[in-house]
């Protein structure tokens, strides 16, 4: 007899090893984003130090219209956005979820959080196409990079005897020591 625990798709632990659990979805989810803000903010910090930007930090990290590449403000801005996207927004899903089938996901739901962050600051939908290329390109870049990482992290070999020993059973032997 084949319960739904067994049956494809039925949410066994054969396709996930762990139960459905929207909490900690959400827990991930809002740590993923505070993570990506945090990140942005600290190296907004940064670039603006070295070049001496002086608009305020909120307005970079909402304000669409900061998005170009002929200002000073505008360029610090799309390059503290890029290395926050790239390094550590990475770091975080690859630590925070784990799984390469999960970063898309977690990803486009970062970049949607984003966009509604930026049209309430904003009052508007964000209009300027800057903003829309580098989020677009940002959230690509994340996906793949994620992607990459977390997949090599799922195709380490694994040692049998590693397994072995966590099931609780005997390392296999050398077929060559037993004759």
């Amino acid at each position: 007899r084949m319960n739904s625990s067994s049956s494809p798709g039925g949410g066994g632990s054969f396709y996930s090893r762990e139960p459905f659990s929207p909490a900690k979805i959400i827990l991930q989810i809002l740590a993923v984003q505070l993570a990506f803000y945090l990140s942005f903010f600290v190296v907004l910090l940064c670039v603006d130090m070295s070049t001496g930007t002086t608009v305020p930090l909120l307005a970079q990290l909402f304000d669409a219209r900061l998005y170009t590449f002929s200002t000073v403000p505008g360029f610090a801005t799309i390059l503290a956005f890029s290395v926050a996207c790239l390094l550590h927004t990475t770091i975080a899903l690859v630590f925070l979820v784990g799984r390469s089938k999960k970063v898309w996901d977690f990803t486009v739901t970062l970049f949607i959080l984003h966009f509604g962050a930026t049209s309430l600051y904003g009052g508007a939908v964000p209009k300027g196409g800057t903003w829309w290329c580098v989020n677009l390109a940002m959230s690509v870049a994340v996906t793949l990079l994620g992607e990459v990482i977390c997949l090599q992290f799922e195709l380490r070999e694994i040692s049998m005897g590693a397994v072995m020993a966590a099931a609780g059973g005997a390392a296999p032997r050398d077929v060559e020591s037993q004759e």
